[in-house]
């Protein structure tokens, strides 16, 4: 029995068994098209017509699917002419297919592993044999039941056009792409018999003179057999608006292009332009005509090639990196073929070899950029770890040194508090005065409070190995950003070369005396 259906195959059924109404799928969105002929193979649906008229219809099979979640029992899948072929028309395991159909088995299954491994495989400007052998495998990929659950083969370039080969799961993303694929294989060729055609039909030699263009197609021709020996292939897109010829170079295209020579005439005005010219003088009239030649010429770009206009109305440009060839008087341009094809063969070795060298020299320069990244890194590690040190001296000095003036304060404080205490007592005023009863015990509570020796809490091990911030490192590192391996550019920088690395802070009340306030006494 066939696959079970996946969950987009599942969606298209039931969108089918509705009557294929309309909105349900994106404008220009055919992807269910594609699950659609899925279904058709397991004679779940019938289709007919293609493009507008397409339509798909739900058989007994699809209906008691959709109801049971399974297949019914004793049915067969329809066969179409793209469909699997039944399970049960296999022939069974030892009967003798002949050793021609066993090597196309094996092949096929190594085909489905290429594909599962590659993700797509694409055959260019294949021979009429090669199609046909791809057309085996195909056939046997379905008829044996190949090709993974879940999974539709898609295939273009049956007879013309590159073949594209891959595996998709439905998903309209993937029939997007696939449709791209096969536009693609379809527009851009290098097949001589479809260039041949391509360079009759379409606009590619519009601007040359109506007499040349026979000649210009023996040249492009005679161009593309050329190329072929030096293992090069000429090629037209009739995709683009505007089509092009293109030297498929590996992977990469090198566009080509094939023009006529224009020669540049004094201009004749005409009995309007006369006119024109006795009513408003100042009238400007081109001083030259650009007329056709009747000489062609050939140009061919280079790696990194690229065209300036050099005015407003497209007259006159500048090309970089281009190769060209034109008709001379002894030696037109279809006595010069031979010779082109070996200069362009020779052109892409020469850009090909200057491409290495340059990601060479690029190459090197990232790993001397990498190896002064390293170095500079380091010492800035090193200049950071020395900042650290002598930050976190400063930092315990501080630190202790706020623990010293507080010490002195709360002994000062109590001092004080004692000596109030002795004057009242020797006065026999201080039973009176229970306001300076309060005073005493709020300053001998404030000393404690402010005394480390009796907060001991306040000098441990977290506090003396504090981390220094960043403005604490600025002072020690000589320039460089505390955070990264870079010159420190920031305002706080700046701040730090203008000032000492200790500032005294101001002390916002202190009581007359001389000399440092007590940092209690804030």
């Amino acid at each position: 029995m066939s696959a079970p259906v996946n969950e987009r195959q599942l969606e298209v059924l039931k969108w089918i068994a509705k009557g294929c109404p309309t909105g349900t799928w994106p404008e220009g969105d055919f992807s269910h098209r594609i699950s659609a002929a899925a279904l058709k193979s397991r004679g779940l649906v019938t289709i007919k017509g293609h493009g507008p008229t397409w339509m798909a219809t739900m058989t007994e099979s699809g209906a008691y699917y959709l109801e049971h979640s399974a297949y019914r029992p004793g049915a067969k899948p329809q066969l179409t002419s793209r469909s699997a072929q039944p399970r049960a028309a296999t022939a069974p395991a030892g009967l003798n297919h002949g050793k021609a159909a066993s090597e196309t088995l094996g092949q096929a299954k190594k085909l489905i592993k290429r594909i599962q491994k590659e993700g797509k495989i694409t055959v260019v400007d294949p021979e009429g044999s090669t199609r046909a052998h791809y057309r085996r495998l195909l056939h046997a990929c379905r008829v044996h039941h190949l090709v993974p659950e879940g999974n539709d083969l898609l295939f273009t370039g049956r007879s013309s056009g590159d073949i594209v080969i891959k595996l998709s799961n439905g998903s309209s993303s993937e029939a997007s792409d696939w449709n791209r694929i096969r536009t693609t294989a379809r527009k851009i060729t290098t097949n001589l018999d479809a260039l041949h055609k391509a360079l009759e039909t379409s606009s590619i030699l519009d601007p040359i003179s109506e007499e040349l263009r026979p000649r210009s197609i023996e040249v492009l021709l005679e161009l593309a057999g050329q190329l072929r020996e030096q293992g090069l292939k000429l090629g037209i897109n009739v995709k683009l608006k505007t089509p092009k010829v293109f030297i498929q170079v590996d992977t990469r295209k090198r566009n080509l292009s094939l023009t006529e020579i224009t020669d540049q005439v004094p201009h004749v005005p005409t009995a309007s332009e006369k006119r024109t010219l006795k009513a408003a003088p100042w009238t400007q009239v081109p001083k030259f005509d650009q007329v056709p030649s009747g000489r062609l010429r050939i140009r061919v770009e280079r790696d990194g090639s690229y065209t300036v206009p050099m005015d407003h109305q497209g007259g006159l440009q500048y090309e970089r990196n281009a190769d060209e060839w034109s008709d001379e008087r002894r030696k037109p341009l279809e006595r010069q073929v031979r010779y082109i094809a070996r200069a362009i063969k020779k052109g892409v070795v020469d850009d090909d070899d200057a491409l290495r060298r340059e990601e060479q020299r690029r190459a090197e320069a990232h790993a001397e950029y990498l190896r002064n990244q390293e170095a500079e890194r380091q010492k800035w590690k090193e200049i950071r770890s020395r900042a650290r040190e002598k930050a976190l001296i400063e930092l315990r000095e501080a630190t202790f040194a706020r623990a010293f003036e507080a010490w002195q304060g709360a002994q000062e404080l109590r001092l004080f508090a004692d000596q109030l205490e002795a004057a009242a007592i020797a006065q026999e005023t201080l039973d009176h005065r229970p306001r300076l009863n309060q005073w005493l015990e709020w300053a001998r509570a404030r000393a404690d409070e402010i005394d480390p020796v009796t907060n001991l809490e306040n000098l441990d091990d977290s506090v003396f190995d504090a981390e220094p911030s960043a403005n604490d490192l600025r002072p020690h590192i000589e320039g460089w950003d505390p955070s990264a391996p870079h010159q420190d550019y920031s305002a706080a920088y700046r701040r730090t070369k203008q000032q000492p690395s200790y500032v005294p802070q101001p002390r916002l009340w202190h009581p007359g005396m001389r000399g440092k306030p007590s940092w209690w006494r804030h």
